[in-house]
C-alpha cells in the first residue's frame, strides 16, 4: 500500500483469500489482516472488521496468547475500533495498543522492528482525546523505535513529525507545527511525490498558510491536491483522499469571502463522504475527523 496502489492489491488479496483452502489457518489469517488493514485505511470499517475479527480469532486459537502474531492482530484491530472517534471507542482502542505492546515487549527482535507502529496509533488517539502532551510523546517513542529500525527522514520519522504537527497546530503553536509539517513532508516525499501521505503533508501547511491571511496561496495550493488526489482515485479505489482536500480547499475558500464556493465545495465533500463511509455516515461529526487520514493509521503485515 505503500504505493498507493490500494485497487490492485484488494483484487489480489481477494483472489487469494478465495483460493486458500484452509479457511481456518494460519495462511488465511495472515491474508485476511492484510485485507482487513487495507480496508481499514480506505475507511469502509464494516468490511475491516469482517476480515481483523476472522483473522485475530484464527490467531487467538491456534497460537499462544503471547505470539508476535497476536500482536500485530491487537494493533490492526485497535485501528478499526478507533475508526468511530468516540471517546468509548478511543479509549477501547487504547487498550488493545497497550495489550499490544505488552506482549510485543517480551520478544526482542519484534519490540524492535514493530513498536514505532503501534506508538504511532496512540498518538493519533491521544490527539482526538484532546490529550496533547502525551501525544507528542508517543509519537516522540515512535520515532525513537523508527530511527533505530530504519534510520532519519523514513516514512515513520516522517510520520511522528506529521502528528507532533497536528497536536501543536490543535494546541495553537503553529509554527512549531509548521516545522514538524515540513519535515514530514521532505520524508515522505523521498518515497512517493503523489502518495496519499504526501498530499496529506501538504494539506496540513495549507492549513499554515490560511492561519497566516494567506488565503489565495492556500487555494491555489489545494487546487493542485486536488488534482492530485482525483488522479489518485483510480488506483486508490476511492475518493476519500478527494474528499479531504475539496473540505479544505472549501474552507480556504470561505475565509476568503467566496461563500457560494465554499458551500459548492463543501457540499461535494460531504457527498463523497456519504458515499464511502455509508450506514456510519449519520454517527460521524461534520468535521475533518470524520475525513481522517486514514493512510497515516499504519498496520503491519504477518510475520508468519
Amino acid at each position: 500500500m505503500e504505493c498507493g496502489a490500494w485497487s490492485e492489491e484488494l483484487d489480489l488479496m481477494r483472489t487469494a483469500l478465495e483460493l486458500c483452502e484452509d479457511k481456518e489457518g494460519l495462511v488465511y489469517a495472515n491474508l485476511a489482516n492484510s485485507l482487513g488493514s487495507m480496508e481499514c485505511e480506505r475507511g469502509h470499517v464494516e468490511e475491516a472488521y469482517k476480515y481483523a475479527n476472522k483473522s485475530l480469532q484464527i490467531r487467538k486459537a491456534l497460537l499462544p496468547p503471547d505470539h508476535v502474531e497476536v500482536a500485530n492482530g491487537l494493533n490492526n484491530y485497535a485501528n478499526i475500533v478507533f475508526q468511530e472517534l468516540k471517546p468509548s471507542a478511543c479509549e477501547k482502542a487504547l487498550e488493545l495498543y497497550d495489550e499490544c505492546i505488552a506482549i510485543s515487549m517480551k520478544d526482542e527482535v519484534h519490540r524492535q522492528k514493530f513498536l514505532h507502529i503501534p506508538h504511532t496509533n496512540i498518538a493519533r488517539v491521544l490527539r482526538v482525546l484532546k490529550r496533547y502532551d502525551d501525544s507528542i510523546e508517543h509519537a516522540n517513542m515512535s520515532r525513537s523505535y523508527a530511527i533505530a529500525q530504519m534510520g532519519e527522514m523514513t516514512h515513520f520519522d516522517g510520520l511522528a513529525d506529521y502528528h507532533i504537527g497536528n497536536a501543536l497546530f490543535d494546541k495553537g503553536d503553529y509554527e512549531k507545527a509548521e516545522h514538524h509539517w515540513t519535515r514530514a513532508l521532505e520524508a515522505f516525499k523521498k518515497e512517493n511525490e503523489t502518495h496519499p501521505t504526501t498530499t496529506v503533508a501538504r494539506m496540513k501547511l495549507s492549513c499554515i498558510e490560511m492561519k497566516k491571511g494567506e488565503f489565495a496561496k492556500a487555494i491555489a495550493n489545494l487546487q493542485r491536491l486536488l488534482v492530485v488526489a482525483q488522479l489518485n482515485e483510480e488506483s486508490k479505489g476511492d475518493k476519500g483522499e478527494t474528499a479531504r482536500v475539496t473540505r479544505k480547499l472549501a474552507e480556504a475558500y470561505e475565509l476568503n469571502g467566496e461563500i457560494e464556493k465554499a458551500k459548492e465545495l463543501k457540499d461535494s465533500a460531504e457527498s463523497m463522504r456519504r458515499e464511502i463511509q455509508g450506514d456510519r455516515y449519520p454517527e460521524l461529526p461534520d468535521d475533518d475527523l470524520s475525513l481522517a487520514d486514514k493512510e497515516m493509521s499504519p498496520s503491519e503485515a504477518s510475520f508468519v
